[in-house]
């Protein structure tokens, strides 16, 4: 008897010592761990706290959940040299099912085609170049596209949007070094129409003296 109330007494400090803490796990984009961050604890207003979070290797980290100011709350980390900044809003309910993954630091632009009808739904597989030439591209299913590239500079851009059945469209942008920046305007693409022309009729009578 005294041996099963010791045994329910240490399951019970197992579970009050497992609630007392939230993990969140950072990997890189190629799915590596990453430790040493320093990752901020931040309120859902997007202010910082005064909480820590705790390396605890593996790209595990460890918050209290004490620190924790609301049922929800950000994680914020924008200090290191290789990866761009990440912010992502967590619920105390609820730790992370899947790692956070940091992307690698690159100029990029991402933007949005549409189709320019009525219901403007997406384009996909869209053929995306740019001049001065960096890279090509296509769209998604949601009709998205991602430029990046090492070759960008802090110049001018047009961007060439093309696909079969669509008039070409074009737009510009300047990119900004180690940053991802969204074209917050759509490009549309009209589709091209084909009209067909019929002639009615029975045939073509040749006038009088048309023959001679």
């Amino acid at each position: 008897m005294r041996h099963n109330i010791l045994l329910l007494m240490m399951t019970f400090n197992l579970l009050i010592t497992g609630c007392a803490t939230y993990t969140i796990v950072v990997f890189n984009n190629s799915g590596k761990p990453i430790d040493d961050l320093n990752v901020k604890l931040l309120n859902s207003e997007g202010d910082l706290t005064a909480g820590a979070v705790k390396p605890k290797g593996d790209g595990k980290y460890e918050i209290n959940k004490k620190d924790i100011p609301s049922d929800s709350f950000f994680v914020s980390i924008k200090n290191s040299n290789e990866y761009l900044p990440l912010v992502r809003l967590l619920s105390i309910d609820i730790e992370p099912s899947q790692p956070l993954i940091l992307q690698d630091k690159m100029t990029a632009i991402v933007g949005y085609v549409l189709s320019d009808t009525e219901n403007t739904s997406p384009v996909e597989n869209c053929i995306i170049k740019t001049l001065p030439e960096t890279v090509e591209t296509m769209t998604d299913s949601g009709g998205k596209f991602i430029l990046k590239s090492q070759e960008f500079e802090e110049i001018e851009y047009t961007v060439f949007i093309n696909k079969a059945n669509y008039m070409e469209s074009t737009t510009t942008f300047t990119p900004h070094a180690d940053e991802v920046d969204t074209l917050y305007q759509a490009i549309f693409l009209k589709p091209i129409v084909t009209v067909q022309d019929t002639i009615k009729g029975k045939g073509f009578k040749v006038p009088l003296g048309g023959d001679e």
